[in-house]
């Protein structure tokens, strides 16, 4: 699943400084950002099926964040051995934790950190 956001906004535009057209002076031009689910197990692996999906190559895409990769934490309820999502960070497993603590508090959950090999 991708989420795809279209902004027609100068001022979006203009947060992109580096950009050769961040005052979107070519009307042109279709700007689109692209965001990958944090928990998705391989978000470069997701970013390729998304390019593939769309014909485009990594060529075609104006940014793309160097840390992308596999998710290394996940979050497990302690009663189950199996993970309920995974993260590519220790901060959005992190803050994962945190909800499901709160909406729910009698059970106990954890961040285990998973060396996992591709």
């Amino acid at each position: 699943m991708f989420y795809l956001n279209c902004y027609f906004d100068e001022y979006v535009f203009n947060r992109i400084q580096d950009d050769p057209d961040s005052n979107n002076e070519n009307r042109e031009a279709i700007k689109i950002s692209v965001y990958v689910r944090s928990f998705e197990y391989n978000s470069k692996q997701a970013f390729h099926c998304f390019c593939q999906g769309l014909r485009l190559s990594e060529k075609d895409i104006y940014y793309v964040r160097p840390d992308l990769g596999v998710a290394r934490f996940a979050v497990y309820q302690q009663s189950n051995t199996a993970p309920i999502n995974r993260f590519q960070t220790e901060q959005d497993a992190q803050t994962a934790l945190n909800i499901y603590k709160k909406t729910q508090p009698n059970t106990s959950f954890f961040i285990k950190q998973e060396n996992v090999i591709f």
